[in-house]
């Protein structure tokens, strides 16, 4: 059958063609330029373009089947995708130095709430606005001044939809087949970071499987996983989960320190180092330099949640839903904090000062075995508020929680994540009306003892000097709160029995906080000073020491469960004790992006910021202990989501 059609349609394909292509060099440029820093040195394309490529030419063959104005339908709908991904990436990675993934999506309402208007990328999204607006003028154009048709037999044009789709794809099928995957024990290599096929198929390194595989080959590989996940899960890998989980069981240790002791675990939202000091945080002051144990090289570069169940799990699983995981049952093993506790008649209770709802902690952190979770709709406050950003005093919070939080009548641990010092900085809250006037009395004294003690800075401009009162004001609800809590515990006898360990979920990055302060530059990623955060333990038994050796969140669990004498499970902890020799082993995996210790900085454990002096012994240690980390999550994949732990 023959058909007359435009000539102008036959060239649509061609030039949604060159567009999609200009779309995505724009992006790597960009992406790269905010990496990098040097224009020259951003990467133009992705590694292997073709599988770019034939995800845009299947499309291109849409657009050439379809007919008349649902052509320009389609290629604007395709381009306007791309564009609107470039752009979201663009912010995220201004932001957090990530990029999307569909995993985001099941945080639509926390990332709806934590949005502001600033975290926009303007430039980019200015830029891949242009080049869709010039898009659609060059098809309005070519549509009006191309009237000539020719004759196109419609089996040609399906064999050549055909024919560009199977060229294209069955070019990638081979070029990966001819890749071959070895697997050696990771003592002796890494082949994580080496195999590319290997990161096609884990995708693992979201940031550098991205600069490879591009913007369409990268999320239609995402998309196949979700419905899809290649698994090494048979018999076999079954039996040898379940006879790890067994002889990696730690025993009970009642000669541990604080065998017997009751536990509260604070964790500090967007809480940094500059927010403790002697003028405006006495409390946390005193615990960091004269009675607590303060590890001064802790880091953490995590989401909120994240942060959390690492602490509370020893891990965290990023591949299956939380809350599908939760509902399985699957998350209830006997190796959460709150299970161990509990199977020594402890009561085990999770707290937290905003809505329980945010993140689903309701469902997931019931699902980990916490008798209740309550969150601020349990507590009888005056003036209370559920607004997320018009935050409730801490101590208030506390105040009204506290016969829970602590009992008297029987041994507890209790997790409670705080909110107050969340963001955003660039407004006031009436609560903190006496801290603000404690602050700015202390201000004077305070400046002289950052400019002398620290190397800290100062705001200098009036703006960033409002949201940094803000954020402090904010610190210092929490460091009455920590006030509160003990002055409670030493009044009802409680002190001498109850350890108190407090970290940082991530650092304070609204209104760029956080290397405003720390002098740092923003682009420089690889500086791990941006995620240096605090992690303190306060306990009379423990004396007042700092740890220097590099921790992480991932080191909270397994230094817990050796002070309290827990019989946890090494299978499922991705940390060491902070204050045993295998610490030097510990490595900081962000969900994120980034893989890093003290020493080494990298997104796939290929390509290395360096920084002291090192030896080849210490980029092979570092490289085999992040492979061991990649291999045991994937195990850790595995035994949440068929529930082998439980």
């Amino acid at each position: 059958m023959e058909k007359e059609v435009k000539l102008s349609h036959i060239l649509k394909p061609i030039y949604f063609v060159v567009f999609a292509i200009l779309l995505e060099m724009v992006n790597f440029l960009w992406l790269g330029f905010k990496v990098t820093g040097n224009a020259q040195m951003a990467q133009i394309l992705p590694k292997y373009f073709f599988l770019d490529f034939g995800v845009i030419m299947f499309f291109a063959g849409i657009v050439f089947l379809s007919k008349r104005w649902l052509a320009n339908v389609a290629m604007y709908l395709i381009v306007a995708l791309q564009a609107f991904v470039n752009m979201v990436n663009a912010t995220l990675y201004k932001v957090f130095g990530d990029i999307f993934s569909f995993d985001m999506m099941k945080l639509g309402q926390e990332a709806v709430s934590a949005f502001k208007f600033e975290f926009l990328d303007f430039a980019a999204i200015i830029v891949n606005i242009l080049i869709i607006a010039a898009l659609i003028t060059l098809q309005v154009v070519l549509d009006r001044k191309l009237k000539k048709t020719v004759t196109l037999k419609r089996m040609n044009r399906f064999a050549l939809l055909l024919v560009m789709f199977f060229a294209c794809w069955l070019t990638a099928g081979v070029s990966y087949l001819t890749q071959t995957l070895t697997f050696y024990d990771t003592e002796t290599s890494v082949k994580v970071a080496e195999s590319d096929k290997y990161l096609w198929d884990n995708m693992h390194f979201k940031f550098e499987a991205y600069k490879k595989f591009g913007t369409w080959g990268f999320y239609t590989k995402s998309i196949m996983n979700m419905i899809h996940k290649k698994e090494d899960y048979d018999e076999n890998k079954r039996s040898d989960l379940l006879k790890n989980l067994d002889v990696s069981k730690v025993k009970e240790n009642p000669d541990a320190l604080l065998y017997d002791d009751n536990l509260i675990v604070i964790m500090l939202e967007s809480f940094e180092w500059f927010a403790i000091d002697p003028f405006n945080t006495p409390t946390l002051w005193e615990i960091r330099t004269q009675t607590g144990v303060s590890l001064e090289n802790f880091h953490s570069k995590n989401k909120t949640n994240v942060s959390e169940g690492i602490g509370i799990m020893g891990n965290m699983p990023k591949d299956t839903s939380m809350v599908s995981l939760a509902r399985n049952g699957y998350l209830n093993t006997p190796y959460t904090l709150p299970n161990l506790f509990k199977s020594r008649d402890y009561t085990a209770n999770y707290f937290h000062s905003y809505q329980k709802t945010f993140y689903d902690r309701n469902i997931v952190n019931a699902g980990m075995g916490f008798e209740n979770v309550y969150g601020i709709e349990d507590a009888d406050i005056e003036n209370k508020s559920t607004s997320f950003n018009d935050w409730n005093l801490e101590t208030d919070y506390v105040k009204a929680m506290i016969e829970k939080l602590c009992p008297k009548d029987q041994k507890f641990m209790s997790f409670y994540t705080t909110v107050a010092t969340h963001g955003t900085y660039d407004r006031t809250n009436e609560r903190f009306k006496e801290h603000y006037l404690e602050y700015d009395a202390n201000l004077e004294n305070y400046k002289e003892w950052l400019e002398k003690n620290t190397s800290y800075v100062y705001p200098k401009n009036e703006d960033l000097e409002k949201y940094y009162r803000q954020y402090k004001c904010a610190a210092m609800d929490t460091d009455r709160m920590v006030e509160y809590l003990i002055t409670y515990l030493r009044d009802n006898g409680m002190l001498e029995n109850t350890s108190i360990v407090m970290y940082a979920d991530h650092n304070c990055y609204y209104e760029d906080m956080y290397f405003n302060i720390k002098g740092t530059d923003k682009t420089d990623y690889y500086d791990i000073y941006n995620y240096n955060v605090p992690c303190l333990i306060y306990s009379t038994k423990l004396e007042n020491q700092i740890v220097n050796d590099f921790t992480n969140t991932y080191d909270i669990y397994p230094t817990i469960c050796e002070l309290f004498g827990l019989p946890y499970n090494k299978t499922l902890t991705q940390g060491y004790n902070v204050f045993s020799e295998d610490i030097k082993d510990t490595v900081m995996v962000s969900h994120i992006s980034g893989i890093f210790n003290e020493h080494f900085y990298t997104l796939n454990i290929v390509d290395m910021h360096v920084s002291g002096n090192v030896s080849q012994d210490d980029l092979f240690s570092f490289k085999r202990n992040a492979c061991r980390f990649y291999e045991k999550q994937g195990d850790i994949e595995l035994i949440y989501k068929h529930g082998l732990a439980v």
